[in-house]
């Protein structure tokens, strides 16, 4: 499922990024949330709710337990949801590390275009390449949204799958602000 834990220092530069733009509102949506270090972060910064997706309702267990030893579990709603297959509700904004379509190809898109049709505001990181950046882009406009690339940073990733080779591996990942047009 390519399941990789969102360096707490980037979690941390997307969700302050979010604050000084006004972005962090009543209702957020942590899409592919793991263990919920974005959506607590977002509970953290003041967000009201934060819906808080996995397809590992283990992970969202860890989820639920740190939300509350951090005193913000009523911030934190839990969904076990499978976002290949949609989603429906509307969030002031959504935030992901969505898996990057390593393993499966266009898994990435498939959570983007979640994400876009429930929020005007999505922060997302992505695998990076320049034929990605081209690709989402074609893609935001599609559904009526600008991109603007917030950075390009180094991730490290620990060998944690057995295809996994080396001890660490460092890829570069974009993060990148899709925003409707008004």
């Amino acid at each position: 499922m390519e399941q990789y834990q969102t360096p707490s220092w980037l979690a941390s530069e997307i969700i302050y990024t979010a604050y000084l733009r006004g972005d962090i509102e009543d209702r957020a949506g942590d899409f592919g949330c793991g263990t919920g270090r974005i959506a607590i972060g977002l509970a953290l910064m003041g967000c009201g709710e934060v819906l808080c997706i996995d397809i590992s309702c283990r992970d969202l267990l860890d989820a639920v337990r740190y939300s509350r030893d951090l005193g913000v579990r009523e911030n934190i709603d839990p969904l076990c949801w499978d976002l290949r297959k949609g989603f429906y509700g509307t969030l002031d904004s959504v935030f992901m590390n969505p898996p990057f379509g390593i393993y499966r190809r266009g898994i990435d898109i498939e959570f983007l275009r979640a994400a876009l049709r429930s929020s005007a505001t999505v922060y997302s990181i992505f695998y990076f390449n320049i034929k990605s950046i081209r690709l989402l882009d074609s893609v935001s406009r599609e559904y009526g949204f600008t991109m603007e690339i917030i950075g390009k940073y180094p991730m490290e990733v620990p060998a944690i799958y057995p295809s996994h080779r080396r001890r660490i591996y460092r890829i570069p990942v974009l993060v990148a602000r899709f925003t409707h047009r008004r």
